[in-house]
């Protein structure tokens, strides 16, 4: 079984700790442009940093109720809501979002 993981250089531009991870793991790391197919069948998974992930609004609405205070103001500060206090937020984000 190949210990050798390809990955896109430089390694800082992802989320995770590469190293770490292919530390964890016992892999190599082998900058991808070398790569010879000879590489490990599953990889650890990767994000680059600033990539956007779509969101599911749905589930959003639905877990709205469990978020504590400081989590709330966060999402109205990103949504353009003005945070006035819990249950005014939550409706002003449902409405925002056409819920």
């Amino acid at each position: 079984m190949s210990k050798i993981w390809y990955v896109e250089f430089p390694t800082f531009q992802y989320n995770e700790d590469v190293k770490a991870l292919a530390k964890e793991r016992g892999l190599t790391i082998i900058d991808a442009k070398f790569d010879d197919g000879d590489g490990v069948k599953d990889p650890p998974e990767l994000t680059l940093k600033g990539a956007t992930q779509e969101v599911d609004y749905d589930e959003l609405i639905s877990r709205l109720d469990t978020l504590k205070a400081g989590e709330l103001k966060l999402l109205a500060a990103h949504l353009g809501v003005e945070y006035t206090n819990a249950d005014g937020t939550k409706a002003a984000i449902k409405e925002k979002l056409g819920q």
